[in-house]
């Protein structure tokens, strides 16, 4: 069995502008999403730089999205008022 390397497996990897292109968002949008840890993104820069090289494992950007996905919020049932014995009025 042959490991991946760890080329290989930043090869597989999603960039910001190639998510932002399948998403029809800007890049920054989604830095935006790795910075407040909405999206899980990994930085591959040196040690030594002050700018990161944000990559997003494809199975990762797929939890984001379930996770942002639009869901149907289930409709409550009405309930219906209980009368007390003072709301009754008798009549003769």
């Amino acid at each position: 069995m042959r490991m991946s390397t760890s080329f290989e497996a930043t090869r597989r990897m999603l960039t910001p502008p190639q998510i932002a292109a399948r998403l029809a968002v800007k890049s920054a949008k989604v830095i935006r999403w790795i910075v407040a840890g909405e999206l899980v993104g990994i930085n591959v820069a040196n040690t030594g730089c002050t700018r990161p090289r944000w990559r997003v494992d494809p199975a990762d950007l797929e939890a984001f999205l379930r996770r942002r996905s639009a869901v149907p919020t289930p409709t409550a049932k009405r309930r219906r008022k209980e009368k007390s014995p003072a709301d009754f009025v008798e009549f003769y």
